[in-house]
């Protein structure tokens, strides 16, 4: 007669435990902050329009070219119009993505456009809220015709340069606006510095604060509100790193959108101005892309930094996403001419060090310099390749650690961040031989359970020898109906008598635990499963396997998707299949987990769902053919 195991509490209310403790690791990061009206916080220098007059003229544009970035630049706003990552042998774009794209660009260069064309402004302005407040997005002096330097290279064609000027008046008060960029051979760091400095023999007072735009949210663009929590703004402040999701203002049934980063348009950080200049990095994060701007204190000029970000806590477009602010900004008179931060052939590190090491006393200069990362979450490629050139640079020889905290969806997840890697290695391994990401999953999910088999079997003997006890235990159930206390008491008695250790059944699934987690952040965020099909309906595996979106009578936009079905479906059979309990509280766990787990799953990526379903299943198959064999022993 075929014989089936008996479950304990623990091991009957572990996967619970387990799936219950990952959803909190996964969503932790979207706390809430508080947000104060920013009326009551900053202050703006005018009212009505903000007094800028400045040159227009007509656009001319600059490219660059490194092994990692193709990149437009234009003198209409001295700005970055977009940026592109170039696939590399570092890192591989999936081809359909880029043969996918209307823009012809991208082909060209081999790359994706991330910044969703708005580019990368580090721009000064005025507003961010009210009347004007689409210079949150879209600042004013973006408009203004910048006079350009012409890209500048070494002799080597390595290190790449390009100055922007523009003089301007605000309120009748002249000034002039520099920017400065570097750009350095096979690195996804580049410099950008700007000066905002006072011509005039008499002081500036603004009064009010000077806000800086640097970049907005990056692609790709969120799909559903289930996507759009993956997608950040992120800080360091007083060295704490802090990452905000945004609310999207929609969602259909099981999507989730948990947490916001405010209840109200905006967050201010910091709620008070005890603690000016601690804003260290600001940036954005996406599924797949996180760009952040390093704010670099030279010598002793940590008065530069900014005072503080604000955040804007709805999705939007994206291209409004924060900016940056200088309270109570001021110049002193001119004291000086401008620096010169490029000539015919681009300054070398040290000539620009000394550079702006002789601006740190003058207070007729405001100067922002930060060094700027823009790329793949991975931790190969936030890092350094020529540490040796980076740290003459920068000063340093690594990246800022706290901005690496970006990279995985959770703290939690670093832990097994090396298990992910393996990974996503031994995925992109296999796909050179099968050529589809959808087979490399279903392999690595059968390589696992083979390796494991000894585990398995483990965990089998162990409830195998519960099983015996079946009888025994349904007397104690029956008999203590009533005590649950004393029922479990004299469980763990009858579990000694006959030398059970019930734990032991679980110590497998715990020691496989960590591998589960890897393979959930490799399945869910691996840029290579971006646009990747598998078979028949299935073909993004980056995404829900979506067949439908229906409206209903209460529930709008509600996406229809087979594989967590399937999944509960394979969830119940091997639930029949490898557990029978005699505790009626038990076994509606037992059916209700599936039930849980279909919350958890619906907008989860296919290739996660994917690699769950086969994991079901090849458990029904392993444990019909461990019955056949315990049968044929009898």
């Amino acid at each position: 007669m075929e014989q089936k195991s008996t479950s304990n509490p623990i091991s009957s209310l572990l996967p619970v435990i387990i799936m219950s403790a990952a959803a909190l690791f996964i969503f932790q990061y979207f706390g809430s902050e508080q947000t104060e009206k920013p009326e009551a916080r900053l202050t703006y220098a005018s009212t009505g329009q903000d007094d800028f007059t400045f040159r227009t003229g007509a656009v001319e544009r600059e490219e660059v070219q490194t092994e990692n970035f193709f990149l437009q630049l234009t003198n209409r706003g001295g700005r970055i119009e977009k940026v592109y990552l170039r696939s590399t042998d570092r890192f591989t774009f999936p081809e359909r993505v880029i043969e996918g794209s209307a823009d012809p660009i991208a082909q060209k260069v081999r790359g994706v456009e991330i910044t969703r064309g708005f580019g990368a402004d580090f721009q000064p302005h005025l507003y961010y809220y009210g009347d004007q407040e689409s210079q949150l997005g879209d600042p004013r002096l973006n408009q203004a015709r910048f006079e350009s330097s012409g890209l500048r290279k070494t002799d080597d064609q390595k290190l790449q340069t390009i100055e922007y000027r523009l003089p301007l008046t605000f309120k009748g008060h002249d000034l002039e606006l520099i920017k400065y960029y570097r750009f350095y051979p096979n690195e996804y760091f580049f410099r950008q510095i700007t000066l905002l400095r006072n011509t005039e023999n008499k002081p500036f007072q603004l009064n009010g604060d000077l806000f800086f735009r640097t970049m907005g949210d990056l692609g790709p663009v969120p799909a559903t509100p289930a996507e759009q929590t993956l997608h950040h703004r992120f800080y360091v402040h007083n060295d704490t790193m802090t990452q905000t999701t945004m609310t999207h203002g929609e969602g259909g049934f099981l999507n989730f959108s948990c947490g916001a980063s405010g209840s109200g348009p905006y967050t201010i950080i910091p709620e008070t101005l005890n603690e000016r200049h601690k804003l260290r990095v600001a940036g954005s994060s996406s599924k797949y892309f996180f760009a952040y701007a390093n704010f670099l204190p030279f010598s002793s000029m940590e008065r530069f930094r900014p005072d503080g970000i604000a955040l804007k806590n709805s999705a939007g477009d994206g291209q409004a996403a924060f900016t940056l602010y200088f309270s109570n900004f001021a110049l002193e008179k001119r004291n000086g001419p401008a620096p010169e931060l490029q000539k015919k052939t681009p300054l070398s590190a040290k000539e620009l060090e000394d550079t702006l090491s002789a601006l740190q006393e003058r207070k007729d200069i405001h100067v922002i310099d930060s060094q700027v990362f823009i790329g793949i979450k991975s931790d190969r490629g936030h890092s350094f390749f020529d540490p040796v050139a980076m740290k003459a640079e920068f000063a340093s020889d690594t990246p800022d650690p706290k901005a690496n905290d970006v990279i995985y969806a959770s703290q939690f997840f670093t832990l097994f961040g090396k298990i992910r890697d393996g990974i996503v290695f031994l995925m992109r391994h296999l796909y050179k031989y099968v050529g589809n990401y959808g087979w490399c999953i279903i392999i690595i999910a059968v390589g696992f359970k083979l390796i494991t088999f000894p585990l398995n079997q483990i965990q089998a003997k162990s409830m195998k020898k519960m099983s015996l006890l079946k009888p025994e235990l349904d007397k104690l159930n029956e008999k203590y109906a009533n005590d649950p206390t004393e029922r479990n008491k004299k469980m763990m008695e009858l579990y000694k008598k006959h030398g059970i250790n019930p734990a032991k059944g679980c110590l497998p699934m715990l020691i496989q635990m960590p591998v589960f987690i890897a393979l959930y952040s490799a399945f869910s965020e691996s840029i290579e499963l971006w646009n990747s099909p598998f078979v028949l309906w299935m073909t993004d595996l980056s995404r829900p396997d979506t067949i439908a979106v229906l409206n209903l009578f209460v529930i709008n936009d509600f996406h229809v998707n087979i594989l967590p079905l399937l999944m509960v479906v394979s969830q119940i059979g091997s639930q029949f299949f490898t557990t029978v309990t005699a505790d009626p509280q038990q076994k509606v766990m037992m059916y209700m987990m599936p039930v849980i787990f279909i919350f958890f799953f619906w907008s989860m990526p296919s290739g996660v769902t994917l690699y769950w379903t086969v994991q079901n299943i090849l458990a029904i198959v392993w444990q019909l053919a461990n019955n056949k064999l315990v049968s044929d022993e009898k």
